[in-house]
């Protein structure tokens, strides 16, 4: 992946990311109540999966923020261009193992790419090498736990690993009805030595202007 490292010694956060950087774990989220009414409207109608759908709405609104694909590297911050997503999917078998889709803002590609990922993972007999072992980070973590609306969650997260923890871990829970509407729970989780409120406020944002569009994307 293609990004530009920071210079930290100049960069106008420093004093913020050398405190947090302290921290045995530098990391918190927040967990809102998203609106997915026209994202699952549009994936009844279309006949497309509701999970791929709102992983390519939550994938575009990462991405519109620059501090979402920021990561610390061997010890260098480094803003990439464009993040791959990784989520999680179950097997046949029971078993739980993670996909990686190629970064690309077309739907059609991004849906073909995490659909043809998922059906090859649901075969699997065992769970293939390299668990989560990405070396750039180059990714964001994502999950979601369909059978259950939670109000709240946490991430399992590293001690003293700022280039792990810099990766953001996203998860959402069961779309349930409340009214003539349908909610979910969304937890993204960042590192604070890269991320403050105010990005993590416009990431949030940015995801629910795109499911309030879905008809826009959603092609």
């Amino acid at each position: 992946m293609k990004g530009q490292i920071i210079d930290v010694s100049t960069w106008e956060r420093r004093g913020i990311y050398e405190y947090f950087g302290t921290f045995a774990n530098p990391c918190y989220g927040f967990n809102v109540v998203m609106d997915v009414t026209e994202v699952l409207s549009v994936s009844h109608e279309k006949k497309t999966s509701f999970f791929i759908n709102l992983l390519y709405l939550v994938y575009l609104g990462l991405e519109s923020v620059p501090e979402m694909r920021e990561r610390i590297v061997r010890g260098e911050v480094i803003r990439y261009d464009e993040i791959n997503p990784a989520f999680t999917v179950m097997t046949n078998l029971g078993d739980f193992d993670n996909g990686r889709a190629m970064a690309t803002k077309d739907y059609s590609l991004f849906y073909q790419s995490v659909h043809q990922e998922i059906e090859t993972i649901k075969k699997e007999t065992h769970l293939r090498p390299g668990y989560n072992d990405s070396q750039d980070m180059d990714e964001y973590y994502i999950t979601c736990v369909p059978w259950l609306d939670f109000a709240s969650m946490t991430h399992p997260l590293p001690d003293h690993d700022p280039s792990n923890s810099s990766v953001p871990r996203v998860c959402w829970g069961k779309y349930v009805k409340k009214g003539e509407r349908y909610v979910l729970t969304l937890n993204i989780t960042v590192s604070h030595m890269l991320v403050d409120g105010k990005h993590l406020s416009e990431a949030f944002m940015a995801i629910q202007k795109n499911c309030d569009e879905a008809r826009k994307w959603i092609r």
